[in-house]
Formats: C-alpha cells, structure tokens, sequence
C-alpha cells in the first residue's frame, strides 16, 4: 500500500512539474510573438509614419473587438503585399465564420492590439450600466509613444479597469498573467 502510495505522489510530482513547464513554455511563446509582431508594426511606421492603426475599442472580451483589432493588425502588417513579416502556422487564427484572419496567442484566443492616432488617453462611456471610466472599453492607450500588444494569459481575461462594484468581472486580479509589450 505504501508502495502505491508513493507512487501515486511521484506521478502528481510528474504532472504538476508538466504543466508548470508547459505555462512557461506558452509564456515564452507569447513574449516571442509580440516582439516579432512590435518588429513588423515598426517596419510598417517606417514605410507609412504610423503605427497601424486599431479600432477605438481596446478590450472587449465579449463581443469580438479583441480578434477585430487583431485582424485589423493582421490585414495591415500581413495581407497588404507588404508581408512585414510571415507569421507562423500557430500565430494565426480564423473567425468563426471564416471571415477574418488574426493573430492567436497561444492560449486560444486573439492577441488584442489597440493603437488609435492620434492616442486616446481616456474616453467616459455611458451605457446601460451608467457612466463608466473608459480606461478599457474605448481608449486609455498604455504604450503611449507606440502601440497596446498582448494576450489575456491563461485565464483568458484582463483588468478593464474601473467600472461599476458590482461587475462581476471587475478584478485586478485577472490581469495578473497577462503578457504585454509594456512593462507594469
């Protein structure tokens, strides 16, 4: 029994030392893309003198502005002829209609890239929750001399930022294993 006991314990070691190793291997992946797709969003500022440019809406986890302003990027570094670089097989999605092409991270889901010109510091957004500090939704650029790059980690969610209490997807907590082309 004791036997089994120890074994069992050396498997749970196995596994857990598995996935510890596979998150940091998704990590690494992901700090690679961004720096390979912040080098081709520079060559393109060198041929156009800007950045390509996003939608006004920076992160929206639910209604698909995250893979629209991934492929916005996507069609400005990539589907113009340009090819300011070639992505790889694992760096490219589809939406569910086929219809759209954009950068995926490795957890699954859109890198979200956010870029407006000229920069939106902050917007306030009234919707049906009332007014709201816009930090997320529609402006508050971090990378304010260049571009928001990155992926929501392996949570697949981010902080928005203020927003009402009683949001019950209002944590900081959630930003935690973000990845970013900024340093927090």
């Amino acid at each position: 029994m004791g036997v089994i006991a120890i074994i069992s314990l050396l498997v749970l070691l196995v596994i857990g030392l598995n996935n510890r190793a596979n998150k940091v291997t998704a990590v690494n992946r992901a700090q690679s893309d961004i720096a390979t797709i912040g080098m081709a969003n520079e060559l393109f500022k060198s041929d156009f003198g800007y950045y390509p440019t996003s939608s006004l809406v920076r992160i929206d986890q639910w209604y698909g502005w995250d893979q629209t302003n991934s492929s916005l990027l996507y069609n400005q570094i990539v589907a113009t002829g340009r090819n300011y670089f070639r992505p790889p097989k694992h760096l490219i999605g589809k939406s569910s209609t086929g219809a759209a092409t954009f950068f995926v991270d490795p957890f699954s889901k859109a890198y979200n890239y956010y870029s407006t010109m000229p920069v939106i510091e902050n917007i306030t957004w009234t919707g049906s929750g009332g007014p709201m500090q816009n930090y997320a939704w529609s402006g508050g650029q971090v990378n304010r001399a260049t571009f928001d790059l990155f992926s929501y980690g392996f949570d697949g969610r981010t902080y928005p930022g203020p927003a009402p209490a009683d949001a019950a997807w209002n944590n900081p907590a959630t930003a935690v294993d973000d990845i970013t082309n900024w340093t927090r």
